[in-house]
């Protein structure tokens, strides 16, 4: 079954996200010299990206371009009623890219699913199984240790229409046949957050 969160990771890689595609390689070649390194030095390989956090305070441990507090933080399941409204505003999310969404909005959740290769992106899930995906902005990677732990994430969240159409032909890209692609009849929303900061609850 088509993921919805294989679509909306390939329109990030609008705004300079590929990066995590390009990491394979250079991870595996340096897998040697990674393993006998301390933690701390291997969630800051990412050079210049900002992995390193900001120091602890009273609420967290704090990651991205600002430090935010969980002040007024809102469920997954209602960043995505919010974004379900049909009088949102456009907003741009990226170069050439504007979709339905609200600005400087705060939510809470536990991390089900992160990026594998540079923890550039995560997934909050709300209990009716509608997905959130948090992408951090500027490619301000998370430590893989983030699976499994509740964050608060504030930044841009937006809505994106997928077509059936665009649907099918991702699936046939991901290997289904035309037969099995065509089964999918109904578009869908996906639900995005670009994070300006991202904190780490204690």
């Amino acid at each position: 079954m088509f993921k919805s969160v294989t679509f909306i990771v390939s329109l990030f890689l609008v705004l300079g996200f590929g990066a995590c595609q390009n990491e394979a390689a250079p991870q595996e070649s340096a897998q040697e010299e990674t393993a006998a390194a301390p933690a701390e030095e291997q969630h800051g390989h990412h050079e210049g990206h900002g992995a390193v956090p900001e120091p602890l305070t009273e609420e967290g441990l704090h990651y991205g371009l600002e430090k935010i507090d969980g002040a007024g933080a809102k469920t997954a399941a209602e960043v995505v009623a919010a974004l379900q409204a049909e009088d949102l505003g456009m907003i741009a999310w990226g170069e050439g890219q504007e979709s339905p969404g609200v600005e400087n909005i705060k939510v809470e959740g536990e991390i089900v699913e992160m990026c594998k290769m540079s923890g550039c992106w995560f997934t909050l899930k709300t209990a009716e199984g509608q997905e959130l995906i948090v992408s951090t902005a500027e490619h301000k990677a998370l430590p893989k240790e983030f699976m499994g732990q509740t964050v608060v994430a504030e930044g841009l969240a937006f809505r994106v229409d997928v077509s059936a159409e665009e649907l099918q032909a991702q699936a046939q890209a991901d290997g289904q046949s035309e037969e099995e692609a065509a089964k999918i009849t109904e578009g869908q929303s996906e639900f995005n957050l670009i994070a300006k900061g991202v904190m780490l609850k204690k």
